[in-house]
């Protein structure tokens, strides 16, 4: 890799600017060797470009510079920036640029620097150069290889309000670390192995509001460690403990510790066997909770009773067999609910009769059937979705309470036939049947539906009756390939559609899957494409199996035999007549 000095070509760079009589803001101001400047935003840009990639950092930053971003070179070692007072720097970033140093004067000329980030790079510690900008707001020091942290890093920096160091090696938070931030607002300690955290560990941050442990190691957690965070809106542990004895101190059991500004939850990824109930009824302003990828088996009644907030519940991957009846009791806000991958096979009726739930996705669980009361008393319900589950059985009530319905997700389940169970869902516009063994649909199945797509694709199908779309007047697309056509006159309407719209060019509802729609049968035209058969050809031929032939020679040779014997018989009575009569020779006429 090519490393370059800074030379400045300020004086060409105007004179050949002037010459191609330029007015354009930049020549007014000097900019640095392949950088970007803009005078008026007072921004200076210096990227990797076509190879190149200085080995120190620019001296000749114009002294009025507001912000300052450098990415993607090789600094190791980050010298003073400027010979002069850099007093109006505001911002500077420094990313991805293989800095292992900043040295002590590195900053000295940019007094004012407010936003500082150094993210991408090769720090093993906090720099000396930073500890001394007292005024800065704003300090980035993610996706580094820092690994220790000690009090005097940040005894400086009293008015830090977003501290980020995401991404390291921080294994210790020493007592004391972040005593002087009490002006923290945002702290960002994602995906690095700190192992434990004390009573004390945040005691000072009374006015954090943003607090990330996601992916740590902790094998040590204090059952009080938030007990001064009560400022908190969000708060990310997912995956940030590795000893399961410690799921219980996630979140305080003192009742009279509240929380009322927490409005992000996410503790996915611990270990919970049990939902923290007690805990979480004290959390009556949480909008979002996510306990995804756990060890939850049962929701319990009342377990959600004064979220009175919720809006989105996430439980995503537990164990979850059974949702007792008054599980979501009083949660009137709960809209969205994700019980994907879990163990349920069937919902209590009524259970979300107090909620406001528009999104229930639970795919991938063990449902068999859906009943009349599955969804019961879920009358704002939207969107279901149901994919990877055994539903064989759709009751033909079975959404008889959700009228608002749009979207229903059955993919890769095992139903056989589409019945009535759609009809008169009028806002009904999305459906989603791929992936079952459907070879029947019933005519009207769709009546009274806004159905615009649907997912037909990967069935058993082997015909389909063109009156199914005279209930479909909304239809734009639908997918049909991967059936068994069986291609005869009953389906030489999607044939002919079909070419009419490649003569035309017009698009027409199959048209995305079209030239995957193969026929199986019959035999002349087996693994076709349907759109290649003429419509011509596309006959309906009598067919009888050998036991029909049979069962209708064997009619026919006893209609046979039956018509004999009773011309027999007339001609019989016949000839008696004429004995009785005395009229002619019996003998003859029987003869």
């Amino acid at each position: 890799m090519k490393s370059l000095s800074l030379p400045t070509f300020t004086g060409a760079l105007m004179a050949v600017l002037v010459s191609m009589g330029t007015t354009n803001a930049v020549i007014a101001w000097p900019c640095p060797f392949q950088c970007e400047c803009d005078s008026r935003l007072q921004t200076v840009r210096c990227a990797y470009v076509h190879g190149l990639r200085w080995s120190t950092n620019p001296t000749n930053i114009p002294s009025d510079v507001r912000s300052l971003h450098i990415s993607d070179q090789n600094i190791s070692s980050v010298s003073a920036l400027s010979r002069s007072n850099l007093t109006n720097l505001r911002k500077l970033e420094m990313v991805r640029s293989s800095i292992r140093e900043l040295q002590d004067t590195a900053l000295v000329m940019a007094p004012k620097l407010r936003r500082l980030n150094l993210s991408g790079n090769s720090l093993i510690a906090m720099p000396h150069a930073v500890s001394s900008l007292r005024i800065l707001k704003e300090l980035i020091l993610s996706s580094n290889i820092i690994t220790d942290l000690n009090p005097s890093d940040f005894e400086n920096l009293t008015k830090l309000r977003v501290l980020d160091l995401s991404l390291n090696n921080i294994s210790i938070l020493p007592p004391g670390l972040f005593q002087p931030l009490s002006e923290l607002r945002r702290l960002n300690l994602s995906y690095n192995t700190i192992v434990s955290i004390d009573d004390h560990t945040f005691q000072a941050l009374t006015h954090l509001e943003d607090l990330s442990l996601s992916k740590n190691h902790i094998q040590q957690l204090s059952p009080i460690w938030m007990n001064s965070l009560r400022s908190l809106w969000i708060l990310e542990m997912s995956g940030a403990i590795i000893d399961q004895s410690q799921a219980t101190n996630l979140l305080p059991t003192d009742e009279s510790v509240r929380y009322p500004n927490l409005q992000q939850l996410n503790l996915a990824g611990n270990m919970m066997s049990d939902l923290p109930c007690d805990a979480l009824r004290e959390m009556s302003g949480l909008q979002l909770l996510d306990l995804s990828h756990n060890y939850i088996k049962v929701i319990p009644d009342y377990c959600f009773w004064g979220m009175i907030s919720l809006e989105e519940l996430l439980l995503i991957s537990n164990e979850i067999s059974k949702m007792e009846y008054y599980a979501f009791e009083n949660v009137t806000q709960l809209s969205t609910l994700d019980l994907s991958s879990n163990s349920l096979e069937e919902i209590e009726a009524g259970i979300f009769y107090n909620t406001n739930l528009k999104s229930l996705y639970i795919g991938s669980n063990r449902f068999h059937t859906l009943t009349e009361n599955t969804f019961a008393g879920a009358y704002s319900l939207r969107q279901i979705f149901l994919r990877y589950n055994q539903v064989s059985e759709i009751s033909s009530q079975a959404f008889w309470y959700n009228g608002g319905l749009t979207t229903v997700d059955l993919r890769d389940n095992a139903l056989r036939r589409v019945g009535a169970e759609y009809i008169n869902l009028t806002a009904l516009s999305f459906l989603a049947f791929s992936g079952n063994k459907i070879h029947t649909i019933q005519t009207n199945a769709f009546e009274g539906t806004s159905i615009s797509l649907i997912y037909l694709h990967n069935n058993s199908l082997t015909t389909l009756s063109k009156h199914v779309f005279s209930y479909m007047p909304t239809l734009s697309t639908i997918t049909l390939s991967g059936n068994p056509w069986h291609c005869d006159c009953k389906v030489r309407y999607l044939c002919e559609t079909m070419i009419d719209a490649m003569e035309t060019g017009e698009l027409f509802p199959w048209y995305e899957d079209a030239d995957e729609m193969m026929c199986a049968t019959p035999k002349s035209f087996q693994y076709q494409e349907m759109q290649t058969v003429k419509p011509f050809q596309m006959i309906c031929t009598t067919y009888a199996s050998a036991l029909a032939i049979q069962l209708i020679v064997g009619l026919s040779l006893s209609a046979v035999a039956i018509s004999t014997a009773l011309y027999v018989v007339q001609l019989y009575c016949k000839a008696k007549k004429m004995e009785r009569n005395g009229v002619g020779d019996a003998s003859k006429c029987l003869a």
